[in-house]
């Protein structure tokens, strides 16, 4: 039992001395350095031999590297390695950062697709093949001429859509569809701008062509621009809603889908690799999309165009923006077909 007045630490039971005088009485300074010395005792906070050696955490040290805290590093679990037998995951190659949306969404798509060119090739075959089949069966002066414009392509989109669902992950991921109305909104702002430069930029070919020559062959649209009223509203709806719904699911969707999962091939992998990245997928998208509407008088306008809406795929990551582009550039000849018959009969 200590004496009123002292503490633990100048001896006793408690303190840093013992009453046998063992060796925590020992001291070897006269400056009170060592233990058990008078200037020890008379010291409160005197320093313990192993002061050197950190047995605690409950005051942390000063921040280490910056501004982090040590106890927060050493409460972080050790990196786990991946078992060998694991799938890796699909990285996408090229330079990190450049078509990040684009990039990120093929990650998603690429472990569960398992459809590919053979795929783009049926939905491109049943829209040629829908178009025959109307060419044989409807005669141009009809009005059902607006329906078998609409048909095969619908048809084949359908088609597209439906192979998503058997053969991958179902559209809303294998088409890049929106997850959210804020990606949403995203991917349609894109849309807005780009195809706002669509129009500009067709609108400046097509003055080009008149200007190269005068002898302008009447396109399709002027031809369907003859029938009633009601024909002409649902034409212009499909001009400026339809088409560019159906258009962009075959080709920034199906086609563009199947020409990027050849970065994976086995096969012919140089010629896989040069035809499956961006610029390569942007490249044949748009050329095919203006081959396709086979226009020859107008195939810049449309190359040009097919580039703007690849371009909105690439940025936003999925078929939205380019659909909203396709949309926008789409007006003008929606309202022509619906008002030049009037204006100018």
């Amino acid at each position: 039992m200590s004496e009123p007045g002292r503490g633990p630490e100048e001896g006793g039971p408690d303190g840093n001395g013992s009453e046998d005088g063992g060796p925590d009485d020992e001291g070897t300074g006269s400056d009170g350095s060592g233990n058990g010395s008078p200037g020890a005792a008379e010291n409160p906070q005197s320093i313990p031999e192993d002061w050197w050696y950190p047995t605690t955490i409950d005051e942390a040290p000063g921040p280490v590297h910056g501004n982090s805290d040590p106890r927060d590093l050493w409460r972080r679990q050790p990196i786990q390695p991946r078992p060998l037998d694991a799938p890796r995951p699909a990285v996408p190659p090229g330079p990190p950062g450049r078509w990040k949306r684009a990039e990120e969404a093929l990650a998603r798509r690429m472990p569960g697709q398992r459809w590919g060119m053979g795929a783009a090739i049926l939905v491109l075959a049943t829209n040629l093949a829908g178009f025959a089949i109307a060419a044989l069966l409807v005669d141009p002066s009809s009005p059902l001429l607006v329906i078998a414009v609409i048909v095969p392509t619908l048809v084949a989109a359908l088609v597209g859509v439906a192979i998503t669902w058997v053969r991958g992950n179902g559209p809303w991921i294998d088409l890049g569809l929106p997850r959210s109305l804020r990606e949403a909104a995203g991917q349609a702002g894109v849309g807005l701008v780009l195809g706002a430069a669509a129009v500009l930029g067709g609108l400046l070919l097509a003055l080009a062509l008149f200007g190269l020559s005068e002898d302008i062959p009447t396109g399709p649209l002027q031809e369907l621009a003859d029938q009633t009223l009601g024909w002409r509203i649902a034409l212009a709806l499909w001009i400026w809603i339809g088409a560019p719904i159906v258009e962009e699911v075959i080709f920034r969707g199906i086609v563009w889908g199947a020409l990027e999962k050849q970065r994976h091939a086995a096969r012919w992998r140089w010629l896989a690799q040069a035809a499956s990245g961006n610029v390569s997928v942007l490249l044949l998208t748009a050329l095919l999309f203006a081959v396709w509407h086979a226009e020859p008088w107008r195939l810049g306008i449309l190359l040009f165009a097919g580039l703007v809406f690849g371009l909105a795929r690439l940025h936003a990551g999925g078929v939205l923006a380019p659909i909203v582009a396709h949309s926008v550039n789409n007006t003008l000849p929606a309202l022509s077909v619906l008002f030049l018959p009037t204006i100018m009969p």
